[in-house]
């Protein structure tokens, strides 16, 4: 894109490749004619944005680095030059666009590209743009170089090596290159399919049949009153377009609120994928007309919680893909009365072949012009195709088989562990004299604390299951940090310095720069799991250069215990989970102690 700052435009639409059309297509054009005469996919945004040109690509800064990599789990950055326009919630794709061997184009590795939605941006240094403290060029001790550092939710870690600037191999010239990976921007999410806009669908007829009139006196007979007609209408197009949805609960000022969206754009960009396909909803909306009023309607899964005076309505699809409407009786959903004229906008298109590959993308149409062109870095996915009548067949005896309540604390526990950022959970029940309490203790994976945010989503989340009478608290586990002292013997022929940082980075508690977690990794370790020596001495003589090693304390922090190191294992209570981090910034958390003797 060219020139801006300017908001998306609402009628944007995107079509994958046609050969002999230009990516940017005027609506309602030759050109879009064309397009359309080849049946490509039609894709949609499911949001607004601000598109500024400046954002269509960013270069990492590397520190004067020759060979810089951002290392697999990364959650942190450092863009070349000055953003002040980037905020947190902005979603940039990490690409790799040469071969760090080659520098050529066509090495670059497809699958090294990331989305990541931004949770902290750094751009100011008080007042002035920040900048890298030393110079580029020793002669102009001046002209420092303006940078911007970015963080991103921990959910969307790096899953690779990102190689952002490298040396070729001898075959290539040994030659530095830099921009082996870019940051790019102007991201807007889209899902496929294609609008249909004011389609009529008829008005509700008149009744044709009464009730029939009670016998009764003469002189006093009740006017019949009219049965309800059947109003039904099919839709021209098919298949039509699902979405699926979140609840997303917000609470501010002390109030709770809940609203079902798309995906949460303050959570992971890798959580915009997560849903559950029984959270769908048709992408459909309808006008009803009645003299010279109109209002609209919206869709529902069923009507079983809509109110008499609810304006709803259900699709329901055939095998074939068709779709009809049925409204409500007046009980559960408004009854549309007679007269009423509806029209209806919306989207068809469906299922797997919406998961296009990378690239695919290539056509965009709009009147914008600032807009010149359109490519999804990173392949669609998340299309599903609907069950057919077998399926359903075979899997409705195990839906129905699940329990979907929560009675005992097990059930709690279990329930509350099919969220995906909960490694395990336990849960208690106490009378707290006057209702009974539930209190869930959570396991978030990768030793993540219980925020007021997330202990709201658990609550949200186990609300639909508990029982009535049950009130919830969730908690923190408890933490047990370790004190432990390890006597190690170095290899003649390795440097003490070298074995000191390879035990400090295997028993560590974080993911190592190949991927792998350390020993102490949060996720290693549960409620009331036995620590045992075995794996620590396992994990000390994977170091090269270590000859012997002896644990010499192992206790809990603070405790002087020697039952523990004598019996080989530290047994923990039923909410216990061993922690120890080795962070001097908080040595409560776990102290890890190396005595190194021989070697260089």
């Amino acid at each position: 894109m060219s020139g801006g700052p300017f908001p998306l435009p609402d009628d944007l639409r995107c079509y994958t490749r046609v050969a002999g059309v230009p990516p940017r297509i005027v609506p309602d054009s030759p050109a879009e004619r064309a397009a359309l005469q080849a049946r490509p996919l039609v894709f949609e945004p499911l949001h607004g944005a601000t598109l500024r040109e400046a954002h269509n690509s960013f270069q990492f800064h590397t520190w004067g680095d020759a060979r810089c990599c951002l290392p697999r789990g990364a959650t942190r950055a450092t863009l070349l030059g000055h953003w002040p326009e980037l905020q947190a919630g902005d979603v940039l794709i990490f690409q790799e666009q040469l071969g760090p061997l080659s520098g050529e184009p066509e090495d670059a590795d497809p699958a090294h590209r990331h989305a990541v939605r931004l949770s902290a941006v750094r751009a100011f240094d008080g007042t002035d743009p920040l900048t890298d403290p030393l110079p580029p060029d020793p002669a102009a001790p001046s002209a420092l170089t303006e940078i911007t550092e970015i963080a991103w939710h921990p959910a969307d870690a790096l899953p690779f090596a990102l190689c952002i600037s490298s040396e070729t191999d001898e075959a290539h010239g040994s030659v530095l290159i830099h921009g082996v990976s870019i940051a790019l921007g102007n991201n807007v999410l889209v899902d496929h399919g294609q609008r249909i806009e004011d389609e009529p669908l008829g008005s509700v007829p008149q009744p044709r049949l009464h009730h029939p009139t009670m016998l009764g006196d003469a002189c006093q007979r009740e006017a019949p009153q009219p049965l309800p007609p059947r109003y039904r209408p099919r839709l021209a197009s098919a298949p039509l377009t699902h979405q699926g949805t979140v609840l997303v609960t917000r609470v501010e000022n002390g109030v709770r609120t809940s609203e079902r969206l798309l995906f949460d754009p303050q959570d992971s960009a890798s959580a915009a994928m997560r849903w559950r396909t029984a959270d769908a909803l048709p992408r459909i909306g309808l006008t009803a007309t009645q003299g010279s009023g109109s209002e609209p309607w919206s869709p529902r899964r069923d009507l079983l919680s809509s109110r008499a005076s609810d304006t709803h309505f259900v699709i329901e699809a055939e095998d074939d893909g068709s779709a009809r409407l049925r409204f409500g009786d007046d009980l559960h959903g408004r009854r549309p009365d007679s007269g009423t004229a509806f029209s209806a906008h919306y989207r068809v298109g469906n299922g797997p072949q919406g998961n296009v590959g990378a690239q695919a993308i290539a056509h965009v149409v709009t009147t914008q012009g600032g807009i010149n062109a359109v490519v999804n870095p990173i392949p669609a996915r998340g299309g599903v195709a609907p069950e057919t009548t077998a399926e359903v067949r075979r899997r409705a005896p195990q839906a129905f088989r699940t329990q979907e309540r929560a009675v005992t604390t097990a059930d709690y526990a279990a329930v509350t562990e099919r969220l995906p950022e909960v490694q395990r959970a336990a849960a208690s029940l106490r009378w707290t004299g006057s209702w009974h309490t539930v209190f869930v203790t959570v396991d978030r994976q990768d030793g993540e604390a219980i925020d007021p945010a997330f202990a709201t989503q658990v609550g949200t989340h186990l609300d639909r299951y508990r029982m009535a009478g049950h009130d919830l608290r969730i908690h923190d586990p408890i933490a047990v940090s370790l004190e432990i002292d390890l006597l190690v013997c170095v290899h003649k022929d390795h440097f003490r310095s070298d074995v000191s940082r390879g035990l400090l980075d295997a028993l560590s508690s974080r993911t190592r720069a190949d991927g792998t977690r350390g020993l102490f990794h949060p996720d290693h370790f549960s409620f009331g799991q036995t620590v045992f020596l075995s794996p620590l001495y396992a994990a000390a003589r994977t170091v090269a250069g270590v000859s012997s090693v002896q644990v010499t304390r192992f206790q809990r922090q603070g405790q002087a215990d020697p039952k523990p190191l004598a019996d080989g294992f530290m047994t923990l209570g039923r909410l216990e989970i061993a922690r120890l981090d080795n962070d001097p910034n908080f040595p409560e958390h776990g102290v890890l102690r190396l005595e190194l003797h021989g070697g260089k």
